[in-house]
């Protein structure tokens, strides 16, 4: 998939989304600390935390429109994820960010079937 803002990869606006520049940092937690592992995990897992919540909360909403082999695989992402912000492993948390961005397009389109 394609990136709307700039034409690239989905991978490109995934890693964008967890802090890397200092300015970002500046944002997010006020200061100009240096950017390390510790606060990119930190990040990651704090958004996958809210992705996981979104996520079960939309499958208990519109689990009906939903397959069973749909639900199936949405719910092991969930919990891979969950695994994942448990271990703190970072590329394992960025390959869950991606595969929750997936899941939630699954639900979406779940959600505009007639």
């Amino acid at each position: 998939m394609r990136c709307a803002d700039c034409d690239l990869e989905w991978q490109h606006t995934l890693e964008t989304r967890i802090p890397v520049d200092p300015a970002d940092l500046t944002f997010m937690f006020g200061s100009q600390k240096p950017v390390t592992l510790e606060r990119r995990v930190e990040a990651a897992k704090g958004e996958l935390g809210g992705l996981v919540a979104n996520t079960v909360r939309s499958i208990q909403a519109h689990g009906d429109k939903l397959t069973g082999d749909e639900q199936q695989l949405i719910l092991k992402k969930v919990e891979r994820t969950r695994k994942a912000i448990a271990d703190g492993d970072f590329e394992e948390l960025k390959t869950c960010l991606m595969e929750m961005e997936i899941a939630a397009m699954i639900i979406g389109e779940a959600m505009l079937r007639v």
